[in-house]
């Protein structure tokens, strides 16, 4: 009696390897078939084509369509592949490169900003193209990759700022903001030089005004904002971070802001110093030591600071300084 054969299950067949220089990180279309590998091998599955040209490995977040978006370092690399060596990061990409505090709708924009010392500006689809006067010194490298120094970066992306996100940039560069070296602790007078210097340029009259409410030691964008509302409201600017310390030296705490002559400190709480148990309870025993040395404290929350003047802490603020 005829029976018909058992059906034969195919296993997908894994795709052939990459050379080693190619299996880890984005290349173009070209160092691949330099390498030997065949055209088919471009279009398997694990592959991804960021931009043309270019081939990367997929990432699990390529699969994933409510995955998180790739950081900006990512995107990046996956375009450098169809640069030249002409062309180096800018503008709002470079802000964030160097992880300065960009406003948030250019951290939303895919945009890559890309600009060529020499030669044609890259034109591919999500790049945006500039040709700028950069002298090679004011180029640096964020994990690899090509990129206009902070302080060009600010003065590139001002056109597109308001005056308090271009002060926000401003107190980043000169305080404690980014991980990278070059992009914090900078003097307040490198800054006014810079947009000095950038007169007839778009966005110079901004950043000069800008350059006059920068601080130096500052440590996060809320806490700019907050020193912008208490001093546009009429009372007097406090000192930024700045140790307290008791009668023999000891240190007891660094408040966000603080008036020593009247022993008042004002400090930002954000929501992750509630959200997180050591925080929160770092903050609580800061407090009390100040308390103790006979300082009052007054806390600003995103909602004081999103208020406006009609901030409840300003009247606190007020009266302790009264």
């Amino acid at each position: 009696m005829w029976r018909p054969a058992p059906a034969r299950h195919h296993r997908p067949v894994r795709p052939s390897p990459l050379p080693a220089l190619l299996a880890a990180r984005p290349f173009s279309t070209a160092q691949a078939r330099a390498s030997g590998v065949h055209p088919e091998r471009l279009r398997r599955a694990d592959l991804t084509a960021p931009h043309h040209g270019v081939r990367a490995p997929r990432a699990r977040s390529d699969d994933d369509p409510h995955g998180a978006a790739p950081r900006v370092v990512d995107a990046c690399r996956r375009l450098v592949p169809g640069l030249t060596d002409q062309h180096v990061f800018s503008h709002g990409t470079a802000l964030q490169l160097w992880g300065l505090p960009a406003p948030s709708r250019l951290e939303r924009d895919p945009t890559l900003h890309v600009t060529a010392l020499s030669g044609r500006e890259p034109r591919r689809p999500g790049v945006q193209g500039h040709r700028v006067a950069v002298p090679t010194a004011h180029v640096g490298r964020v994990e690899g990759l090509a990129v206009v120094s902070p302080i060009e970066a600010w003065l590139q992306t001002a056109p597109l700022m308001t005056l308090d996100e271009a002060i926000v940039v401003g107190d980043a560069l000169a305080g404690r903001w980014s991980r990278h070296s070059s992009a914090r602790r900078l003097p307040v007078q490198r800054l006014v030089d810079a947009a000095t210097a950038a007169r007839g340029r778009p966005g110079a009259v901004r950043l000069r005004e800008a350059t006059s409410w920068i601080r130096a030691r500052v440590e996060s964008p809320q806490e700019t904002r907050m020193r912008l509302l208490v001093v546009r409201s009429g009372l007097p600017e406090f000192a930024v971070n700045i140790d307290v310390v008791d009668d023999q030296g000891r240190f007891v705490a660094r408040p966000d802001g603080q008036y020593p002559d009247r022993r008042v400190a004002v400090e930002y709480q954000g929501d992750h110093h509630r959200a997180d148990r050591e925080t929160w309870r770092r903050d609580v025993r800061r407090r009390a030591r100040l308390v103790a040395l006979g300082w009052s404290v007054v806390e600003a929350t995103d909602d004081d600071i999103a208020a406006g003047t009609r901030a409840d802490f300003l009247d606190d603020l007020a009266r302790l300084l009264s």
